[in-house]
């Protein structure tokens, strides 16, 4: 008489996740990546990083942004490949342009609306010494919106006010350090083109985790099904 084999709980979940992730259930393959890196052994590492890079590169889905910047995190600390900054530079900033996706998936209506509507009013007014003033003096009492003008401007320049990096770093720094994920994306394309990789994957890291955290935020449903903005 054969002996009746019979499996643990947490078994018969891992199976049954193996069964889903491989009949190409995205959400069932980052889950199993995500167990692999918990798992923590180099062939388990290694399994991980073959599953999120697969995430990461096939057509949109709902996973892929989390993908990618699971992935950014493998080339960061080396987790089944190579130690790669510039790779990880790559997908943590890939992931934060995927977030901007998934919200506007969410709201194409409304933001194509809000797009229109920009497009049809007149430009804004000149940036005179004035306003430049105002804004620094609001830059210096702490406001990120005025720090992250502010570093736009000193990025970029114009007749009033000269381009200057360390001044942009200084306020762009400012004002990501107050959570404005276009502060931290822009350092982090600074720093790429700079050729400073480790900096440019810390920068783009904190946008892309800012970023996914305003995602979930904008596109969260509450119990009705409605979006709660």
């Amino acid at each position: 008489m054969k002996e009746k084999i019979t499996y643990s709980s947490d078994l018969k979940c891992f199976f049954d996740l193996c069964n889903r992730a491989n009949s190409n259930n995205s959400v069932a393959q980052f889950d199993l990546a995500k167990l692999y890196l918990h798992i923590n052994r180099e062939n388990a590492n290694k399994k991980a990083f073959l599953l999120l890079k697969k995430l990461a590169n096939q057509s949109y889905n709902a996973t892929q942004t989390n993908a990618q910047y699971m992935l950014a995190r493998c080339y960061e600390k080396g987790y089944g490949i190579t130690k790669s900054y510039k790779q990880s530079a790559k997908w943590y900033r890939q992931a934060y342009i995927n977030a901007n996706n998934d919200i506007y998936k969410a709201f194409e209506n409304e933001i194509d609306d809000i797009i229109d509507k920009a497009l049809n009013e007149p430009e804004s007014e000149k940036i005179t010494p004035e306003v430049i003033e105002c804004v620094t003096e609001n830059a210096e009492n702490g406001d990120s919106a005025s720090q992250e003008y502010l570093a736009n401007l000193y990025w970029r320049g114009n007749e009033n006010i000269k381009a200057n990096d360390e001044k942009f770093v200084y306020w762009a720094e400012k004002a990501a350090r107050q959570g404005d994920y276009l502060s931290a994306f822009h350092l982090g394309r600074y720093y790429e083109t700079k050729r400073q990789y480790k900096n440019a994957a810390n920068w783009y890291k904190t946008a892309a985790e800012l970023n996914i955290m305003r995602r979930n935020k904008i596109t969260a449903r509450n119990s009705s099904g409605n979006y709660i903005i």
